[in-house]
């Protein structure tokens, strides 16, 4: 796969679901953080994260809130993070983009750093998730310039979109789902595309040796799934390097 001198990147994450075990245990926090280097994630911000959920009841169906906390941990520049909450972990990477070669080790540095603190079950789901965001030249054009219409994930009908357009796909594959989110607007003055990828696996193995095939195997469809949404026009935007991704 082609790399870009021109970064889209602007957000990756893998989150990582496990399934639920003993109650949790707050110390998950202190443990994890004493298995994460102070050079590689030094900063630390506490919060929570609320889910609502609907309920039967005798009239009918209830709201729900379900508060649970979770810890963020930050590189000094933030551009690194990795989110420790009950039964799940999310590792981020930000603009400017690291690199596969870079975030792979990130991901599993992270995972086993919970695994070894919390002592999880097993995986209930894996996804990996890669935003783009592209400024489009001012100049007249429409979407199909821009992307391949005739890719699986995008209607042949968001062709003539100039301003505004917005897609989503999201289809079962063999041992998960694959969704593509398509969004076209202005932002201060210039036109912007985005692309939303976002692969799941559900109930992958929880080993490392076995998660990092699976990571490569994600990776190289997201960026199958990016190469099949774009045009030659917009590679020549991103200007290809030589080197291969």
């Amino acid at each position: 796969m082609p790399r870009y001198q021109e970064d889209s990147i602007i957000e990756a994450l893998c989150e990582v679901v496990f399934a639920p075990g003993d109650p949790w245990d707050p110390t998950v926090f202190g443990a994890f953080r004493h298995r994460i280097t102070d050079e590689l994630l030094p900063i630390r911000e506490s919060g929570e994260v609320v889910d609502f959920a609907l309920q039967p009841a005798k009239d009918g169906l209830k709201h729900v809130t379900h508060r649970s906390p979770r810890m963020r941990f930050f590189s000094s520049d933030r551009a690194r993070l990795a989110q420790v909450g009950e039964n799940v972990l999310v590792a981020n990477v930000l603009r400017p983009y690291p690199h596969w070669e870079v975030f792979k080790p990130f991901i599993l540095q992270t995972f086993r750093a919970y695994v070894a603190a919390a002592s999880p079950v097993r995986v209930e789901r894996l996804t990996l998730r890669y935003i783009d965001r592209i400024e489009l030249p001012d100049e007249a054009s429409v979407l199909g310039d821009w992307v391949a219409t005739t890719s699986p994930y995008l209607p042949t009908y968001l062709a003539d979109a100039q301003q505004g357009a917005f897609n989503r796909v999201e289809k079962p594959v063999d041992g998960g789902t694959e969704a593509l989110t398509l969004t076209l607007d202005v932002d201060e003055g210039t036109r912007v595309l985005r692309l939303d990828t976002e692969l799941v696996s559900v109930g992958p193995a929880m080993e490392p040796a076995a998660l990092d095939p699976l990571l490569e195997s994600l990776h190289d469809r997201i960026n199958e799934i990016f190469e099949a949404c774009i045009s030659e026009r917009t590679r020549e935007l991103l200007k290809p390097m030589d080197a291969a991704s």
